[in-house]
Parts: C-alpha cells; sequence; structure tokens
C-alpha cells in the first residue's frame, strides 16, 4: 500500500494485476499513485496459488492455469477485503475508492463493478475473458445490467 505525504484522508485506487501477478509493472502505477492524491494498494489475486510468476515468456502456462484456476465467487471475496482494509485506514476517504485492473485485471475490475456498489469507479484496460465466467455462475459480461449508478 502506498499512500500521500499529506495529511488528511484520501481517494484510493485499488490496482489489480495482470496474469502476471503483483509485478514491476503494477507495483509502479501503485508507486505513482500518492504523488496525484490517492492511496493505493494492489492485492495479490492469485495469492492461493504461491510464488508469483515474474512475466517470464517461458511461464505463461503457469500463469494462465493460475488464472484459470481462480474463481469468480474467490476473486469477489478477495476484492472485497482489500476495499474493506482500505476502507479501514484513518488516511482513507471510504466514499472515494475506484479500482483500475488490466488484462486479467480489466476483468477483475468489470466483475467488480456488477457486484461491489461501494466503488465509486472501475476502470478496465483491455479486459481479457470478460465474457468467461471463472467457476460457477455468469460472466462478468453477462453481469452488466447489474453496473449501478444509482449515487448519482
Amino acid at each position: 500500500m502506498t499512500q500521500p505525504n499529506a495529511e488528511g484522508r484520501h481517494p484510493a485506487v485499488v490496482v489489480i494485476q495482470e496474469i502476471w501477478g503483483v509485478n514491476a509493472h503494477i507495483q509502479s502505477i501503485v508507486v505513482r499513485l500518492p504523488a496525484y492524491g490517492y492511496v493505493g494498494l494492489a492485492p495479490s489475486m492469485f495469492h492461493r496459488e504461491g510464488p508469483m510468476t515474474i512475466g517470464l515468456h517461458e511461464e505463461i502456462d503457469i500463469a494462465v492455469a493460475r488464472m484459470n484456476r481462480s474463481t469468480d465467487a474467490d476473486i469477489l471475496l478477495d476484492v472485497t477485503g482489500s476495499v474493506d482494509y482500505i476502507k479501514a485506514q484513518s488516511f482513507v476517504r471510504g466514499d472515494k475508492i475506484g479500482i483500475i485492473g488490466y488484462c486479467y485485471g480489466g476483468r477483475v475490475s468489470y466483475l467488480v463493478a456488477c457486484n461491489i456498489t461501494d466503488l465509486l469507479a472501475s476502470v478496465v484496460f483491455y479486459g481479457g475473458g470478460i465474457n468467461t465466467p471463472l467457476g460457477d455462475g455468469p460472466s462478468p459480461l453477462d453481469q452488466t445490467t447489474l453496473i449501478s449508478d444509482a449515487r448519482y
């Protein structure tokens, strides 16, 4: 987790990894957020699988297998836990939390937009597999009608 040096409560962004895990790219995004006034958090979405990969081409089969073993139910539990954790921090504005994700993480961000209503924004960068469920239930794309803008 990263946070601005300035005193007070700040908006936050949950940054969701690609299939490579919380690698240097994801870490660099989280590290840059405080300069713009945001708290950043990058949960390890494959924590059930052991050590993360480092993004070598030779690891693609391992990375894809990890993604395919994850389930939408576990994803929602992990993101809910991350959001609850970040909201509990005294320096975070709990009403100003968003999520951003890349590839697998884009898919996660879309799934979350459909299912977790206390996030203010969801940004999807090339949401790989957005039309395929992981585990039982509908795909994120099939849940589009659940996205709510009721707060506005």
